[in-house]
């Protein structure tokens, strides 16, 4: 329910129409993680394993506060 109101209140915030039904959430979200997965990729490119997750560790933590 909470990804819902966050998708319904992106598309509100860029001007887009709200999603129509639960499809179209799930359709919302997959766009968004792929992005975000491409942009992780290309961050991470040529860096360790230990790096990622030094990475991993400060963006959680940036999430939190």
């Amino acid at each position: 329910m909470a990804l819902e109101a966050g998708v319904h209140a992106i598309s509100k915030g860029n001007g887009q129409p709200e999603p129509a039904d639960s499809w179209e959430v799930l359709e919302i979200i997959k766009k968004y993680a792929e992005v975000g997965l491409n942009l992780l990729k290309a961050r991470w490119e040529g860096k360790t394993d230990t790096q990622i997750q030094d990475d991993v560790r400060r963006i959680i933590s940036r999430k939190i506060k």
